[in-house]
């Protein structure tokens, strides 16, 4: 189950174009003939739409030992469009929010979230090594005026220097993006309801687009577990709960990456339930 945002004249394009590299990808992994539906129900109206995704058999009891396909998913579109506030090249509101209709958004947690707070969220989340003193000066500079724009967050850091910015601020937007959205949270839940759903040899299928993400599928695809030792049998072999489809992620060759630039981060992983 996928949850996204978009708008309402790219619902039935973006859900045709999904459907059909859902089907290539299970087709890849073997497991191409799966009788599916896939349909989108709206959930309300805040100037987007949000619609709640959903890729299943038809007959969920005869046929769930066959694959699980999951693509952590953020429709690009949403992403330029400035208004959003999550390009790094445009002024905009301080928002992030995948789904308009949710509460917290970046704004929120740059001029409220503690010091302590936001510190982790950019150490765990954006893995800057400096986390500490962002945290102190956008604390610091919020006792003076709010920080209400991309441009006035950015603005807090210009000592970095202009051949690091780019990465910088990537990481920073990312953090922030991740905490607004729980998209770590989202995919753990995501990775168990599929393994729940799946018998054995049924296959699971992730396409992750950053480290963190890949992070969790690559230990979950191990021994289904997200932290902590896993179990070990009678001989004293770590438990898994899956085997691999191959040991190395499956990234996109050159000719994919310059047809497509956004897929340049992507990692495949397929894990066959044991």
């Amino acid at each position: 189950q996928l949850r996204v945002t978009v708008s309402n004249d790219l619902l039935p394009q973006i859900l045709r174009v999904s459907v059909l590299q859902s089907c290539e990808i299970l087709e890849h992994t073997g497991h191409g003939d799966i009788p599916g539906a896939y349909y989108a129900e709206p959930a309300g109206e805040v100037g987007d739409r949000a619609a709640r995704c959903q890729f299943f058999p038809k007959d969920m009891d005869r046929h769930r030992q066959f694959a699980s396909l999951a693509v952590v998913i953020c429709i690009s579109h949403q992403f330029d469009e400035a208004e959003r506030g999550f390009s790094t090249r445009s002024n905009a509101p301080l928002d992030m929010r995948m789904n308009v209709m949710q509460v917290l958004d970046a704004k929120k947690i740059i001029n409220e979230y503690e010091e302590e707070q936001l510190a982790g969220i950019f150490y765990y989340y954006g893995e800057l090594r400096e986390s500490r003193k962002l945290a102190r000066e956008i604390v610091h500079h919020r006792k003076i005026k709010p920080i209400e724009t991309t441009e006035d967050l950015k603005k807090l850091f210009s000592y970095i220097p202009a051949f690091k910015q780019n990465k910088f601020f990537a990481q920073v937007f990312q953090a922030v993006r991740i905490e607004v959205n729980q998209e770590l949270e989202v995919l753990k839940e995501m990775l168990m309801q599929s393994y729940n759903i799946l018998k054995s040899d049924g296959r699971l299928v992730v396409i992750s687009y950053h480290s963190l993400e890949d992070r969790l599928v690559k230990r979950f695809l191990k021994n289904g577990m997200f932290e902590g030792e896993p179990a070990r049998d009678i001989y004293g072999n770590y438990a898994k709960a899956f085997n691999l489809l191959q040991s190395k992620a499956i990234v996109p060759d050159q000719a994919e990456i310059e047809e497509n630039s956004r897929a340049r981060s992507a990692k495949m992983r397929v894990g066959i339930k044991i």
